[in-house]
């Protein structure tokens, strides 16, 4: 715990100096109370750094590309609401997102799919990632069509949103869940499974720590990143809108995009 403290406090301070870039537009009274409106802005994050899950992070490791970058627009969003920022961290994805379909936390960064805006409202996308596979370096896989093979064994994350698009677009591989990241590496290893699937900013950062492994080219789908916040936050999605919007324009996002190492975008061609 004490690695991903000081991580946050590392990131809340780039937050202050990539703020200092970007015009201000701080948000007014009521959108502060319906954004958030336990006085503070409830940012939910899991560690999503292969690193925490194959050998022991340094200080400055950070938690993950997308936790860091939770931090990084929460924090922005906590100075132009003119809050704190509470940073709740959770063990992996899907209690997150349940904690913001309760209530219980104002935002997260997450794959916006239309499943997940029947329980919540996002706003516009801040960045698209691609979706691919990643392989050991014995494995003969090569494109993403050949992982739609009979006896390939593809694993996903327990709850992600590959665990339910796969199913459904593979017609002869199967699918299997896997509960963390570390189990896939091992399996891949044991060679109980021929490739693991998520998004490419995932494995990206995968592939800096298993010698010999690679991120196939192609993809079977893509992500939205969005921020989501709960339902029935009226005027909220509105002031998404315009807060994303300058974000973009002002380079808040690309900037925050390279200070975390955000990689396998469709932007950049899905490339590590």
């Amino acid at each position: 715990m004490r690695s991903v403290w000081r991580s946050s406090v590392v990131i809340a301070m780039i937050a202050v100096m990539i703020s200092a870039c970007a015009r201000p537009a701080i948000a007014p009274r009521p959108l502060t109370r319906t954004l958030a409106p336990s006085g503070k802005l409830r940012v939910g994050v899991y560690p999503d750094n292969p690193l925490a899950t194959l050998r022991a992070q340094s200080a400055n490791e950070g938690a993950g590309v997308l936790h860091d970058l939770s931090l990084l627009i929460g924090q922005e969003l906590a100075n132009r609401l003119r809050v704190d920022l509470e940073l709740v961290t959770f063990a992996s994805q899907p209690p997150v997102f349940d904690a913001l379909t309760s209530g219980a936390i104002d935002i997260m960064l997450v794959n916006a799919t239309p499943d997940r805006a029947q329980a919540v409202d996002f706003g516009p996308d801040l960045f698209q990632t691609e979706q691919g596979f990643f392989v050991l370096a014995d494995s003969p896989l090569m494109t993403p069509s050949d992982v739609d093979r009979s006896n390939v064994r593809v694993g996903v994350s327990e709850g992600s949103s590959s665990s339910r698009i796969l199913p459904a677009t593979l017609r002869n591989a199967v699918v299997i869940p896997v509960p963390t990241i570390k189990a896939a590496v091992e399996m891949l290893s044991r060679h109980e499974l021929d490739t693991f699937a998520t998004n490419k900013a995932v494995l990206c950062a995968l592939s800096d720590y298993v010698p010999g492994s690679k991120v196939l080219a192609g993809r079977y789908g893509v992500e939205h990143l969005a921020i989501g916040i709960p339902q029935g936050r009226d005027g909220g999605v509105a002031y998404l809108k315009q807060f994303v919007d300058d974000l973009k324009s002002t380079g808040f996002a690309d900037r925050a995009a390279r200070r975390v190492r955000l990689r396998g975008t469709v932007s950049a061609g899905g490339q590590c």
